[in-house]
């Protein structure tokens, strides 16, 4: 990569937060949770391009914000990818090229998940309604003025993926259009009069929870014993409906939200916070005592941030944090 692109420091921020929201969601396809380490926001010459056309699995995502339109890349090393993809955990064979495509696919379907999610500086309106619309396994076929059109029009990010209880990193680039990234930054301040006198102070108002819901009584308190260490007052909840009903719901800061194999009902009330328009920014973690990737896949995608397996005193608190961080 070479010179960074002059974009605004702000916007970087965002982005920045928005790859941790994106490692959170990785978890479901990948299987275990994730590291996701933003680099530096750059702009990506022609010939750098070209070359990760010859190496990398890229994928495309079509994003519309604000009356403008353009096209977000998620690329991975094809010979990472498909070693991440392999039939096991550990394994030196690698995966067929349609299940690697298929990690791939998710990879992309996420980071759309999270771009939609981020907001406009202009009066906090969605600022993109992103749309997945390919996968390419083999970029070979990239054109010199393909290149040329992604150094002069994305603003791209080199990040570094790890994934706990594995040794295996790789990088993962995310490129988003330049236009994209500026529109995120907040709108420069009016300077107050110099001699206005500071403003009293404000009582302060109850502090933020951290809202633990689960029907089942025992999940609830292990929930509760993991998360109290993090020092956020923790209120329990059995359902949905107990929630929404409390002053906490007005002051929710993070939700717990327990499921189990045998119980669906967690993944309804995700998508119901959701789509409440209160509750849609505050982030979920899903937690189970046991998980297969099918319930990962299907949390994640009814809208959970991360996902997190038993013993949760070793699962929850990173991730926490790392979600609170980003709230």
């Amino acid at each position: 990569m070479s010179e960074p692109a002059a974009g605004a420091p702000a916007a970087d921020a965002i982005l920045d937060q928005a790859i941790q929201g994106w490692a959170g969601r990785l978890a479901g396809p990948l299987a275990a949770p994730v590291e996701l380490t933003p680099g530096e926001w750059q702009s990506v010459p022609a010939s750098d391009w070209l070359a990760l056309g010859q190496d990398w699995a890229l994928g495309a995502v079509q994003l519309s914000w604000g009356g403008h339109s353009g096209t977000a890349l998620v690329g991975v090393p094809r010979a990472r990818l498909a070693r991440l993809a392999g039939p096991a955990e550990g394994a030196a064979e690698e995966a067929s090229p349609a299940s690697a495509q298929k990690l791939l696919e998710d990879l992309v379907e996420s980071a759309a998940t999270v771009l939609g999610g981020l907001r406009c500086a202009a009066g906090g309106s969605p600022a993109c309604s992103p749309t997945w619309c390919r996968v390419q396994w083999d970029f070979q076929g990239l054109q010199q003025s393909d290149a040329e059109a992604l150094a002069q029009e994305l603003h791209a990010n080199a990040c570094l993926l790890k994934i706990e209880g594995r040794d295996f990193e790789t990088q993962v680039n995310l490129g988003l259009p330049a236009e994209f990234a500026a529109d995120l930054a907040p709108a420069p301040a009016e300077a107050a009069p110099a001699a206005a006198a500071p403003p009293s102070a404000a009582p302060a108002g109850p502090a933020p929870v951290v809202a633990v819901m689960a029907f089942d009584a025992r999940l609830r308190h292990e929930l509760r014993e993991a998360a109290q260490p993090l020092g956020s007052e923790v209120e329990e909840f059995a359902d949905l409906r107990d929630y929404l009903q409390s002053p906490a719901a007005r002051r929710t800061r993070l939700i717990l939200l327990g499921v189990s194999l045998d119980n669906r009902t967690a993944l309804e009330h995700c998508r119901a916070i959701r789509q409440d328009p209160a509750l849609r920014q505050v982030p979920v973690l899903m937690c189970a005592p046991e998980a297969t990737r099918d319930l990962l896949l299907q949390a994640l995608k009814a809208g959970a941030h991360g996902f997190a397996v038993a013993p949760f005193p070793t699962s929850i608190p990173g991730q926490l944090k790392r979600l609170l961080k980003a709230a």
